[in-house]
């Protein structure tokens, strides 16, 4: 007879903190999807969005300029998975796509919504810029202290080749 003294999970069969990141971010670039096609928006095909490719550059990390989602209509919804850490609050930041100066458009409680991520609606009341095209970045605050800027096309953002938004409302 064998006795059994217990078990556990072998380290190979464990995700390492940096896989379980990039799966928050996919998540997180599939609700932002499915907000997006709620909404009316329509997605470009997503088929050749995989790339091994992580150089860090950002433009073209994956050999192709990054994903540019049409919104076509009068608001849209930018939205990200909470941070793991403690957060007092997020900061979303905007710049013109291909621009250099990042612009505060607004401060997010920490808390997520009921669909268990951070969301922020965007309109020409809250973006006053108006129509055009725009990448976003978000951070985190937590006593005072504001974590790196988080981009749409950062590193290890989904798709790992990037993205921004060409808004062009009805």
């Amino acid at each position: 007879m064998t006795a059994c003294t217990g078990s556990f999970i072998p380290k190979s069969r464990v995700l390492s903190k940096s896989t379980r990141k990039h799966l928050r971010h996919l998540l997180a670039f599939l609700l932002f999807a499915a907000l997006m096609a709620l909404s009316g928006c329509t997605l470009p095909f997503l088929a050749e969005l995989a790339s091994d490719d992580t150089s860090g550059s950002n433009s073209g990390r994956s050999g192709l300029e990054p994903l540019m989602i049409p919104v076509s209509s009068e608001r849209f919804t930018v939205a990200w998975d909470p941070s793991d850490s403690a957060v007092d609050e997020y900061r979303l930041y905007y710049r013109p796509h291909g621009g250099s100066d990042w612009h505060q458009l607004s401060t997010v409680g920490a808390g997520p919504d009921q669909g268990g991520s951070v969301s922020f609606d965007i309109d020409q009341d809250v973006l006053d810029a108006g129509p055009g095209e725009y990448e976003f970045a978000v951070s985190s605050v937590h006593n005072g202290e504001e974590s790196p800027l988080h981009t749409s096309l950062s590193e290890d953002a989904e798709p790992d080749r990037g993205w921004y938004v060409r808004w062009e409302p009805a």
